[in-house]
């Protein structure tokens, strides 16, 4: 994973009852849970049977203290993760997969502040 020191990743800073703090590029984002998904790797994820909801937005919780690369990154982590995390305009998100054979796992978060930092 990236460290905090690289300009370009997402830093987690905590993860509590479901709100997430994020530090990057200058600014730090406070996020709600929305909504946490496993997706088979399927022709269709719109097909209910290749997809899982998850009551919280758990992934992050092992990540609390690292940086995560952004949504271009491709670097694997030590358990061969790629994992990654961008914003589109409310929303926060947090991905990570393994290859083309194995589900991979979307948490979403409603960005609820965002102070610049620097």
């Amino acid at each position: 994973m990236k460290t905090d020191t690289d300009p370009n990743s997402w830093f987690i800073e905590s993860y509590d009852n479901g709100v997430i703090t994020v530090k990057h590029d200058g600014s730090t984002y406070n996020a709600k849970c929305d909504t946490s998904k496993s997706f088979n790797n399927a022709a269709s994820i719109t097909d209910p049977n290749n997809v899982i909801e998850f009551s919280t937005c758990s992934l992050a919780i092992e990540l609390v203290g690292h940086g995560v690369q952004p949504f271009e990154g491709k670097q694997r982590d030590s358990n061969g993760r790629i994992v990654m995390m961008w914003s589109v305009g409310s929303i926060l998100a947090l991905r990570s997969w393994k290859d083309e054979r194995m589900p991979w796992r979307e948490d979403t978060f409603v960005i609820t502040s965002v102070k610049k930092t620097s």
